[in-house]
């Protein structure tokens, strides 16, 4: 073997030695990475910063046209709570109401 040979021989360990290391670490910091709580950590800090930016632009636009966010959100209540408001309206109303006996047999 000649002193190239030999250089090369030791270039190609060392080579090999810090892709080692480079494997060794990214394996490492990936375990850490996909570790339940900080998937969980994750998820729920990017959930979070995504509802502080809707909830900046639905304050936003609430400032500028309230008429409109008032109409919208009574529309929403009503489709909600649609079930319950019939119940109400047909106590009110007497759909719901029973009948006297007996004024219904005097007629």
């Amino acid at each position: 073997m000649s002193v190239q040979d030999l250089a090369e021989l030791e270039q190609a360990r060392r080579n090999k030695a810090l892709a080692k290391a480079r494997v060794q670490s990214t394996t490492g910091a990936l375990k850490e990475r996909l570790k339940p709580a900080n998937l969980v950590a994750s998820a729920v800090g990017g959930v979070r910063q995504k509802t502080q930016a809707a909830s900046g632009k639905v304050a936003g636009t609430m400032r500028k046209r309230p008429a409109a966010t008032t109409v919208a959100a009574g529309i929403a209540a009503l489709i909600l709570f649609r079930k319950p408001l019939k119940k109400l309206a047909c106590r009110l109303f007497g759909k719901g109401r029973k009948t006297n006996p007996a004024t219904t047999s005097a007629q």
